[in-house]
């Protein structure tokens, strides 16, 4: 801050957009259960409710209130996709040197 003469500070939205921008690697959202059991992916990307556990994967009330439309997950887990990030390491010589490329 001191530097660039300002005393605005970026947000962690802000941050985490400014590195996605500089890297071309962003994350992805992907739904869980609420009791951590599982992730809804896969071949389990279809289902409604956990099969361990039974919570639901969809808030209700919101379900309800769309008459089934709308579908908002109660939990969701970041991930970071490898193919883009080795993409983005491999850009940079030091990088690619240091992973024996």
């Amino acid at each position: 801050m001191e530097r660039l003469g300002t005393t605005k500070f970026p947000s962690l939205h802000q941050a985490q957009q400014a590195v996605e921008h500089l890297s071309g690697v962003s994350s992805l959202m992907n739904d869980m259960c609420m009791n951590t059991c599982l992730a809804f992916t896969g071949p389990l990307a279809a289902l409604k409710n956990c099969p361990q556990c039974g919570e639901a994967c969809y808030r209700e009330d919101i379900l309800q209130k769309y008459k089934g439309t709308k579908f908002v997950p109660r939990q969701q887990y970041p991930t970071i996709p490898l193919g883009p990030l080795f993409q983005a390491m491999f850009q940079d010589p030091k990088s690619a040197d240091e992973m024996h490329h």
